[in-house]
């Protein structure tokens, strides 16, 4: 990334200083009686707290720019072009040498070589040139007297570093400082991006905030040191916290920047997780909440490697993969988690059954229809309620989900499709090792869905726990046995292994404790994001429990924050918020809260909906997940039967 420098109390017009491959490019424009050398800038203290430690000098050139236009340019069968006749003010003559000589030629051929004719057609451009170096003796006569003055300076830097995060906004002080170093925009346009009453609206307020900061912080402020070459981003993981990492990544980055970007994951697909209870119960289109990485938007800024994240070896800053060895500059780890082992042994032929992937929401779906199957031709009583009892262990809110989505599916669907089972014959138990469901749910909320599922006919074991699985059984609290061939397991999750066979500190869960900015302590550029960072909330001394919408959010910081340190910025820390939570209920309800605001019901399922959609991505998956929702609603949900090889 290039750095430009405005020096306060000296004869330096500007210096800046561009990588360019394994050199750097330094130029200086200075003006006054006694010009400024490049060793002399090099000298100075804000410079050299930029540069590399170690470098030496490849070569150098001082050239004369030309400041003023020629008198007596053109005549009868002559015409001076380029620096001959005028220029732009501080910059190289081979712009308005290409502009004036098209000009010349053109006049020429068209018009005629004559006094009159060069007169009429070709002194109108170097006019224009002179009227736009006008504006260009003005702009630098404005910065010349304006940058010894503190706050200005600290004002102009946190507007373009402000623009620089934001990649949708016009970036009219970005453009104008970038125009006034390298000519890429004309003198009169300029000042027109930085003057106009819109942008001194944004300048004034800056300006005033930072000179009463002023007073309280008068040590100076440098940009971080020029890094030289390629920088290396390696993103492991396409959950939430490593998709949209890359995508608040990529978007803002400059091609200039000469960053490479790369993401690595056991799957070509972002998984839309928090809908897997619906595909396991025949709500959803299994491909509808995968989407393809390679579609991202920006696809052509990173790179993707399908491969599996063997070790993390941070001490030598590189990542062991089934492909290679990935190294890296700045490192986020957005693993994810998988599903907690349970405290007994499932058994070879486990009638249990788990809800991590797509694998086992299709498989989960097979298994119920395939009881409903074989309850449906079954003549013993007591083998059909064992084959249609359905255990869930586990009500934290992706087992109320599931119990909810189950009931729905099995009294909504199944049951008008299977006239030989009756409702009696339907048995659902809802297991609970806490003494409420969704215990981090606010409370009124928690008691309408404990309502709800009373309400459903769904028995619930508060205080209670799976102890054992037997073929066709399963054991509760050491004292009961309840009958079934479906043990539903959400009962919590834990670390990716690899996480948690990091030498760093981390929690009971396996996962990587972070700091205020993600930052894993003790490794600069290593930040660690969504289910598998454990990051410790300040009102109650706790870690953050792991939520979808938690990950989108701490990757939009990990990224703001790779990118402060890129460019020299100010890292943001993470704010964790629990203003709002949603909970889906069934087909047609759900419980929300923000803030102090509680829906409950229906008009809750709509806003369920719409916020779930918002996060899906890819217009194509949005409104195809939205239309499966729609339809099953209307018409009952998929009942298909996809053969799966175990």
């Amino acid at each position: 990334m290039a750095h430009a420098f405005v020096i306060p109390h000296s004869d330096i017009v500007f210096g800046s200083l561009v990588p360019k491959g394994p050199f750097i490019n330094v130029s200086v424009l200075s003006a006054g009686d006694h010009p400024v050398s490049v060793a002399s800038f090099l000298s100075l203290d804000i410079v050299r707290k930029v540069l590399p430690e170690r470098y030496e000098s490849a070569c150098g050139c001082r050239p004369r720019a030309v400041v003023g236009c020629a008198r007596g340019y053109l005549g009868d069968r002559f015409v001076a072009i380029g620096d001959a006749a005028v220029s732009r003010l501080y910059k190289d003559g081979i712009g308005s040498a290409l502009l004036t000589a098209r000009q010349a030629a053109r006049t020429v051929v068209e018009h005629g070589f004559s006094r009159l004719d060069f007169q009429r057609f070709y002194e109108p451009v170097c006019r224009n040139i002179r009227r736009d170096n006008a504006w260009g003796r003005r702009l630098f006569s404005l910065n010349q007297r304006t940058k010894d003055f503190r706050v200005f300076l600290l004002a102009q830097h946190r507007l373009i570093s402000d623009e620089q995060n934001n990649a949708r906004s016009r970036r009219p002080f970005t453009r104008a400082a970038w125009g006034m170093f390298t000519g890429s925009y004309s003198y009169r346009s300029i000042a027109s991006m930085s003057l106009n009453p819109l942008s001194l609206a944004k300048l004034l307020p800056v300006m005033v905030r930072d000179s009463r900061r002023n007073f309280v912080q008068k040590s100076p402020e440098y940009p971080r040191r020029l890094y030289v070459g390629k920088r290396r981003v390696l993103i492991l993981g396409s959950g939430f916290g490593g998709t949209y990492t890359l995508r608040h990544l990529v978007r803002r980055l400059n091609r200039n920047e000469n960053v490479e970007t790369t993401m690595v994951s056991n799957e070509n697909f972002f998984l839309f997780s928090p809908l897997l209870h619906e595909v396991a119960m025949g709500g959803v289109e299994t491909r509808h909440i995968a989407y393809p990485l390679r579609r991202l938007h920006w696809r052509d800024r990173f790179n993707f490697v399908q491969a599996e994240v063997e070790k993390i070896e941070l001490e030598q800053r590189r990542v062991i993969t089934s492909q290679g060895v990935l190294e890296y500059d700045y490192l986020v780890i957005a693993l994810g988690s998988v599903t907690a082992a349970p405290p007994f042994e499932p058994g070879r032929n486990s009638i249990m059954f788990t809800l991590k992937t797509l694998h086992d929401a299709i498989f989960m779906r097979n298994h119920i229809i395939g009881v409903f199957e074989r309850a449906a031709l079954e003549k013993d009583p007591d083998r059909r309620r064992q084959l249609l009892t359905f255990v869930v262990s586990g009500a934290g809110y992706t087992g109320v989900q599931v119990v909810t989505e189950l009931s729905d599916f099995i009294q909504r669907t199944l049951m008008r499709f299977y006239k030989t089972v009756t409702r009696e014959d339907v048995r659902i138990v809802l297991v609970e090792t806490e003494p409420k469901i969704m215990a981090d749910l606010h409370t009124k909320l928690g008691a309408y869905a404990m309502k709800y599922l009373v309400r459903s006919g769904i028995e619930i074991r508060m205080r209670s726990r799976v102890t054992a699985v037997r073929e066709g059984a399963v054991e509760i609290n050491r004292e009961e046995t309840i009958p079934t061939n479906t043990l539903i397991w959400v009962a919590g999750v834990k670390s990716n292994p690899t996480v948690a066979r990091m030498q760093v500190a981390r929690d009971s869960l396996g996962r990587v404790s972070v700091d205020q900015y993600l930052e894993v302590p003790g490794f600069p550029g290593v930040y660690a994001v969504g289910d598998c960072a454990s990051f410790e909330d300040e009102r109650t001394g706790h870690p953050i429990p792991p939520r979808a919408h938690t990950g989108v959010r701490q990757a939009k910081i990990a990224a703001r924050n790779i990118l402060a340190e890129i460019r020299g910025y100010e890292k943001r820390p993470y704010r964790y918020s629990q203003s709002g939570e949603v909970v889906s209920l069934g087909a047609s309800r759900a419980v929300f809260r923000f803030h102090g605001l509680r829906v409950y019901g229906f008009p809750a399922k709509v806003i369920w909906l719409v916020a779930y959609s918002s996060l899906v991505t890819g217009a194509y998956n949005r409104l195809r997940i939205i239309s499966d929702w729609v339809l099953s609603r209307m018409f009952g949900r998929d009942t298909t039967y996809l053969r799966l090889d175990d």
